[in-house]
């Protein structure tokens, strides 16, 4: 099957959306200049994906419930479990995810594997930070970006506790 592709415009810029074989397996921010692949797509995975991430960016979302394609060797995938278990609102240390992988002295290791994430958002590799508390870069747009997410989520979840 052919891979689709979806661009579209959110809070945190545009961004492109891929799916293989009804699964997402890449999302990439993108500039305004790139090309438009395909406006109506059939497939009905990558609008609902498109959907899920625009609700999370804009805060009524916490989570996604989609199919996709987890890339790479068994250190990737551990990895990207971990990360995936940090709850929403919560941040960890590039060292303590090293840590629960098994990884000695590792924090490096960790930022190196999670800056080839291909699905940011969905594997929520924003919620990872330095061991000093400073948020570090992120793959999808920056530390901007990143700062983004996190203050999203840090808001969505004092409010709930009010």
């Amino acid at each position: 099957m052919q891979s689709i592709l979806i661009r579209f415009n959110t809070p945190i810029g545009f961004l492109t959306l891929e799916s293989n074989n009804n699964q997402i397996c890449k999302i990439e921010k993108d500039s305004e200049e790139t090309k438009i692949y395909q406006q109506k797509p059939e497939d009905q995975n990558i609008i609902n994906a498109k959907n899920q991430i625009i609700e999370f960016l804009t805060g009524i979302r916490q989570d996604f419930n989609l199919q996709f394609d987890i890339p790479g060797s068994d250190l990737f995938y551990k990895i990207y479990e971990i990360v995936m278990q940090i709850p929403y609102g919560s941040t960890i240390s590039y060292g303590s995810v090293a840590k629960k992988a098994g990884i000695i002295q590792g924090g490096r290791v960790v930022g190196n594997v999670l800056a080839q994430n291909p699905l940011p958002l969905l594997i929520p590799c924003h919620r990872v930070i330095r061991s000093d508390g400073s948020i570090g870069n992120y793959s999808l747009g920056g530390s901007i970006c990143k700062n983004y997410l996190l203050t999203l989520e840090a808001n969505r979840v004092s409010k709930e506790k009010k």
